[in-house]
């Protein structure tokens, strides 16, 4: 299981910057599990309820992370919101998670590989945000297979995006 640190986890409910954060948990408006947190740096475990002003802290537009798999496994995260599998890496060290159940299920349907993300890859269990340019990136994706998909049903030539 993957805890992570509170401050971490309002800035990816999109709350502001970890930095920023830290004055809404230090002015005893957010709870964890009920319990009003007084630091930034408190573990949020996989499952736990986080609160701002007793509202549940959810995302607050479209999520992904890139997470390193453990022993071939997705780790348990704390995380703002719900997260899909949108695909996994040829060599079963990696996952790309997204908040849309849709989009998540349409990129696994492709073969989806995000090992060939760019950017830094998480290590043991851990995870990083996928930044927007990564989420526009797979939803392109998604479309242009849709219209290759189209363009065969229609009788004209196959040309399928590149999934990796």
């Amino acid at each position: 299981m993957a805890a992570t640190r509170l401050n971490r986890y309002l800035a990816l409910a999109g709350l502001g910057t970890r930095r920023s954060v830290e004055g809404l948990v230090l002015a005893g408006r957010v709870a964890v599990d009920g319990v009003v947190a007084r630091e930034p740096s408190a573990a949020v475990e996989p499952g736990a309820r986080v609160t701002l002003d007793g509202e549940p802290v959810v995302t607050a537009g479209p999520a992904g992370v890139l997470v390193a798999l453990v022993d071939g496994e997705l780790p348990e995260l704390a995380h703002p919101s719900a997260l899909y599998l949108a695909g996994r890496s040829p060599d079963g060290r990696l996952a790309a998670l997204l908040s849309d159940e849709r989009l998540a299920r349409r990129l696994r349907a492709l073969g989806y590989d995000p090992g060939r993300l760019g950017g830094a890859h998480p290590v043991d269990g851990g995870f990083r945000p996928l930044d927007p340019g990564e989420l526009d990136a797979a939803r392109g994706l998604a479309r242009a297979a849709q219209r290759a998909r189209a363009r065969v049903r229609d009788g004209g030539p196959e040309a399928p995006p590149d999934i990796h």
